[in-house]
């Protein structure tokens, strides 16, 4: 059996990145090159950040994350709501990020269609360690790094609409032209939000 392909866990600073990511996909829909993005962005401190090196991090992460996202679903999200924002950055940061996706199908969704109203840090830990069973790579990191992964992961999920303040799951409220958007991937592409199965199957049809 072939082992499962490494988690790549570099989410340790930052959330989804909202502001930013509409930003850099407005220049890319004019621009067509994610390095002449980039220079734009440099060149014009679009970021504000204080120092080179942090705007050349939150760049590197923002532009990793949008290139997971197709041509269509980023000219969506420059004009989307901004709960619908939320929803196409968290699919683009589960896209990127595997670790993240499989939280996003094993406990969100799960939980959701279980009925279980909510998700908690010993949530996380238990995927977590869960996990460590199978990604040796997790073994190897700090306390430190495992608290930042959990707390923007918390911080993803608040940003992108589907967990309330008190943690409480929130069911996605997908609009039509949204699903149908979405409904160009595969299932999958739904079962990283609160949502049940039904819903998907009425979307898909």
């Amino acid at each position: 059996m072939n082992s499962p392909k490494k988690y790549s866990l570099s989410f340790t600073t930052g959330s989804l990145f909202i502001k930013e990511s509409v930003i850099f996909a407005e220049l890319y829909l004019k621009l067509a090159d994610w390095q002449l993005v980039r220079d734009e962005a440099r060149t014009h401190n679009l970021l504000q950040q204080r120092t080179l090196i942090s705007a050349r991090k939150v760049s590197a992460s923002v532009i990793k994350r949008l290139k997971c996202l197709s041509h269509d679903e980023l000219s969506y999200l420059v004009d989307a709501t901004p709960l619908e924002r939320g929803y196409l950055l968290w699919l683009a940061a589960c896209l990127d990020y595997s670790f993240i996706r499989d939280f996003a199908v094993e406990v969100v969704n799960e939980y959701f269609i279980q009925l279980k109203p909510q998700i908690s840090y010993d949530d996380f830990d238990i995927f977590f360690n869960q996990k460590t069973l199978w990604h040796d790579e997790l073994t190897h990191i700090t306390d430190s790094t495992r608290l930042r992964l959990r707390l923007n992961l918390f911080k993803m999920l608040k940003e992108s609409g589907l967990l309330s303040p008190q943690n409480t799951l929130q069911s996605v409220l997908l609009s039509p032209p949204l699903a149908t958007l979405l409904s160009k991937r595969h299932t999958s592409a739904f079962e990283i939000f609160p949502i049940f199965h039904r819903d998907i199957q009425t979307w898909l049809a």
